[in-house]
């Protein structure tokens, strides 16, 4: 058995009781809870307002298709059903967001799903303004 020192402020840290929303806390599965039903309160929003705002067929010398086609799979799984449009419109808001400049871009439908989420967990609760 090997011993390892630790400081008394580590000890500290390592013996903390979790009471927020880290894995441990007994109150965990409620707030991961509240947690889910905001971001996809926040995502039907996104997509709600996306729809309004979508024109048509995205013009693609502006829009990667590819591209598109990530983020409509990524919303099909999510629960919404979009056309291309919709989903470009969708993609076009979170790219305009503060996150924008370290989210990427949706090279597959994974990481469009991991970005959407991203970008719902960091919205304002429903009654949010986008941008036109």
């Amino acid at each position: 058995m090997r011993f390892i020192w630790r400081s008394e402020e580590e000890r500290a840290w390592l013996d903390m009781v979790p009471i927020g929303r880290e894995f441990g806390s007994p109150d965990y599965e409620r707030l991961e809870q509240e947690d889910h039903q905001r971001r996809q309160a926040n995502l039907d929003e996104l997509v709600s307002i996306s729809t309004q705002q979508a024109s048509g067929v995205p013009n693609s010398a502006e829009w990667d298709p590819q591209a598109a086609t990530n983020v409509q799979k990524a919303l099909l799984e999510m629960g919404h059903d979009v056309s291309a449009a919709v989903a470009v419109e969708v993609w076009r808001q979170c790219s305009q967001s503060l996150k924008a400049s370290w989210m990427g871009g949706p090279e597959s439908v994974v990481r469009a799903k991991m970005m959407l989420i991203c970008h719902c967990n960091g919205m304002p609760s429903v009654g949010l303004t986008l941008k036109p």
